[in-house]
């Protein structure tokens, strides 16, 4: 610790926790931490000036998912693990409510409804068969509503609504939750990678870079929610970055709908912000270049989502773009989140599978639980 004064010495180097990550779910964690136990002393370090990946870089999607992707999931894991996943998003989108307020999140709870543009012979027996295995979680959360949206009729069979789901405004989110992570005592260093840590039998000696200058500070706990960004850290847990391009519209006069839309298994997603178009995804059309962790455009989902919007979502309307950017995600092979403990002291919550938003309060709580620390 060569030039270091006193005073960083009493005042920078000793921590309770240290979380790699400043997102929506370390930043979650710091909170559940700092509410249960006030005098922890907890450092939260980001490697960017804001919050890299998704947590800012999203559509603002506060959802537990559309029904084909449920069905999906219920395929690749099995009921009992699916609603288990299912009823975590639903509790963790209600304690991020509760804990920031939905005012200062610009939460709307509009429902979201998921275009089905080919018939399923099967569909209503679809419904009453998740809507059955959900009914510990939530009654009714599927059904069929109509085509009030404007949406070119020659592009939509079904719409299915999921009545839990809603929206927000994912840069206040974040800046709400640090805030409130700031304002219970967390000492947050955004441009401060977590670069290495090195474990012993009283304590975790973790290195921290920001830009050429180094530091070695020691914690109790680390706790690693750097999600796509994780793999340096901890690469024996498999996961695949996934990167999500976003585009958004200029205002619009007449925006013929609200809420948040998605088709073709929750691949792409749509929402008004106001009175523009946010319209994501298309990454089932490249999934080899999008698997990255480089921030950049793929032109050819970009002009996908552009004709989408002209050739149905707004036929007939006239709308420009206004700007378009990319987030990194992380996904699962059988789409289960990460959240757990490493090694002695090492925690993780990583593999959000695209539901960082929902799942992030939940993970929060879970490894809080499993610390030791509270």
């Amino acid at each position: 610790m060569e030039g270091l004064s006193f005073w960083e010495r009493e005042s920078w180097i000793e921590y309770d926790a240290v979380i790699a990550g400043a997102g929506i779910t370390g930043l979650s964690l710091a909170c559940e931490l700092l509410e249960r136990a006030p005098k922890l002393r907890v450092l939260i370090c980001d490697a960017g000036l804001l919050p890299l990946g998704a947590s800012t870089r999203n559509a603002g999607f506060a959802c537990t998912g559309p029904l084909t992707e449920a069905l999906h999931d219920i395929e690749q894991m099995g009921e009992q693990a699916f609603v288990e996943l299912f009823e975590r998003r639903w509790k963790g989108l209600q304690k991020l409510r509760s804990r920031i307020g939905e005012q200062a999140l610009e939460f709307e709870a509009l429902g979201s409804f998921e275009v089905l543009k080919q018939e399923r012979e099967q569909l209503g027996d679809e419904i009453l068969t998740l809507n059955k295995l959900l009914e510990p979680v939530a009654k009714e959360v599927y059904s069929i509503t109509d085509n009030r949206f404007g949406f070119a009729s020659k592009s939509v069979w079904k719409i299915i609504e999921n009545r839990l789901d809603g929206q927000l405004h994912s840069g206040k989110a974040i800046r709400s939750l640090w805030g409130k992570a700031a304002s219970l005592g967390a000492l947050i260093l955004q441009g401060t990678q977590v670069k290495n840590y090195e474990s012993g039998p009283s304590e975790i000696r973790v290195e921290l870079q920001s830009g050429e200058r180094v530091l070695s500070v020691k914690t109790q706990r680390l706790f690693i929610c750097t999600n796509a960004f994780s793999s340096t850290l901890l690469p024996q847990i498999k996961l695949e970055p996934g990167r999500g391009q976003v585009l958004v519209t200029k205002p619009l006069e007449q925006l013929p709908f609200q809420g948040t839309f998605s088709f073709d298994e929750g691949y792409y997603y749509f929402r008004n912000v106001g009175n523009r178009v946010l319209f994501g995804g298309g990454r089932n059309l490249d999934f080899e270049g999008e698997n990255t962790t480089a921030f950049g455009e793929n032109s050819l989902i970009l002009n996908s989502l552009r004709e989408h919007l002209s050739d149905w979502i707004l036929p007939n309307m006239h709308w420009e773009e206004d700007m378009n950017w990319s987030g990194i995600m992380a996904f699962s092979p059988d789409k289960k989140p990460f959240i757990d403990e490493v090694e002695p002291g090492v925690f993780a919550a990583i593999r959000m599978n695209g539901m960082g938003v929902a799942l992030a309060s939940g993970a929060a709580e879970k490894l809080a639980n499993q610390s030791g620390l509270i």
